[in-house]
């Protein structure tokens, strides 16, 4: 008899600060490039891993992919938590780029947004700035397939679970019989790989569908 188990998360719920807006991890991040009336630059800066009352320094590169010569203005954040060069036009000749040092000083572990401006002759563009909170993630299969098993008998299946987000994580499985998962909780460390085996073992001869519960988060307790 076939058998399928569908594999769900329940996470920290809404407002949960180890679960903060976006849902992507940060370490999921791609650095991507716009280009703006000929001006080539990441779509965003990005801080992570950072500490309140320390330091942080990236680069914002403006690349100049016109043909022609642009001069480039631009205005300092609005939030005194971050920092750049005291404004100056720039000038770039075809294919030359400027690089333009944001600084970043945290007080608190909050979010903190915002975005620098930019002028050239042909229009304004954005690039936005954020400092993003650790993120509790995993990622687990949709579904395990079973296959034929006769009554009485069991068939088993390895599968991963990866914590896929920022923190340490307990994950703790709900399943019921025919199914089993063991073990039924690990700890899981950032990026860790955990594998864990599945058994199905019917008592009768039917089609079996059911769904396994993976818990994760800050409410579960990692001492047990």
């Amino acid at each position: 008899m076939p058998a399928v188990l569908e594999m769900t998360q329940v996470g920290p719920m809404p407002g949960d600060p180890s679960k903060l807006e976006p849902s992507t991890s940060p370490r999921q991040i791609q650095i991507l490039k716009n280009n703006y009336y000929g001006i080539e630059v990441i779509n965003n800066v990005v801080y992570q891993g950072w500490e309140p009352g320390r330091e942080y320094t990236k680069n914002i590169v403006l690349k100049n992919v016109n043909i022609k010569t642009q001069k480039i203005k631009y205005k300092n954040p609005k939030s005194r938590f971050y920092t750049t060069l005291f404004p100056k036009p720039v000038v770039l000749s075809a294919g030359t780029s400027f690089s333009l040092p944001i600084t970043f000083r945290p007080l608190e572990k909050v979010v903190y947004e915002d975005s620098i401006e930019f002028h050239t002759k042909d229009g304004v563009f954005e690039v936005p700035i954020t400092a993003v909170l650790p993120q509790v993630d995993i990622t687990v299969p949709e579904f395990l397939d079973f296959s034929m098993c006769a009554a009485k008998d069991s068939v088993e299946t390895i599968f991963e679970v990866k914590n896929s987000g920022d923190l340490e994580t307990k994950v703790e499985w709900e399943v019921g019989e025919p199914f089993t998962i063991d073990p039924p909780a690990a700890i899981l460390k950032s990026q860790q790989i955990k594998k864990f085996k599945a058994t199905f073992k019917p008592e009768n001869a039917s089609v079996f569908e059911a769904e396994a519960v993976c818990k994760y988060g800050n409410e579960l307790n990692l001492g047990k």
